[in-house]
């Protein structure tokens, strides 16, 4: 499953260009543009509870160290710390063990995915679930990886969740 979550219309649209290799992930759902906040909160915890709990899920947002979602900081504008999406996990999707992808820009090596993945351990969630990101700024446009062919990517940075 592939979840989109921003408004950004470019990555939107990459998504559902058909040289973004898009399809490799299953399902691409896109946060519907119109919700505010909240309700793109409550968007995204339903189709996290709908995810297999092996399957592999990529999520595109834009991103730094601290949270994803849309770019700016507007009133409308939708954003989800490491901590708030380790809520989610636990509380909807508590035996996942899929491989997750987070798509979306990193400042460091101690970056969104791997705040993540230390929250989830602390939280004693999502045990063997292996978290991917990275630690600089992304192409938009650049291919999605397959999901089963993560470990090759050497652009990616991965842990699993141990406690």
């Amino acid at each position: 499953m592939l979840i989109v979550c921003t408004k950004d219309k470019t990555i939107r649209g990459w998504a559902e260009n058909g040289d973004s290799n898009a399809s490799e992930w299953g399902k691409v759902h896109l946060l519907s543009p119109g919700n505010n906040k909240s309700k793109a909160t409550q968007e995204l915890e339903a189709l996290i509870a709908q995810l297999g709990d092996t399957e592999a899920l990529c999520i595109h947002a834009h991103g730094n160290d601290d949270e994803i979602g849309d770019e700016g900081s507007g009133d409308d504008d939708w954003g989800w710390t490491y901590k708030a999406l380790a809520n989610i996990f636990k509380s909807k999707k508590p035996g996942y063990k899929g491989n997750i992808l987070f798509r979306s820009c990193g400042e460091g090596v101690d970056n969104f995915s791997s705040r993540l993945r230390v929250e989830l351990e602390g939280l004693k969630a999502l045990k063997g679930t292996w978290i991917y990101g990275q630690n600089r700024s992304q192409d938009i446009k650049r291919p999605y990886p397959k999901p089963e062919k993560l470990d090759k990517d050497v652009t990616l940075q991965a842990a699993e969740v141990k406690y």
